[in-house]
């Protein structure tokens, strides 16, 4: 398992002049995480990612 201490699970990324810019976080009010488990015996679980796109966006 990969626990992401200190980073983030979600990232909405912007191609600028060639190079992919982070825009958007988890930490963004725009954008949701929700993880739920599926299974406890098979340890499976589903994870949604929803972003808001803000007016004026590019």
């Amino acid at each position: 398992n990969n626990l992401r201490l200190e980073q983030t699970f979600l990232s909405v990324d912007q191609l600028v002049s060639g190079q992919w810019k982070a825009v958007r976080s988890d930490s963004h009010p725009s954008t949701t995480y929700q993880w739920s488990r599926d299974s406890t015996i098979l340890g499976t679980s589903t994870v949604n990612i929803t972003w808001v796109v803000e007016s004026g966006t590019p």
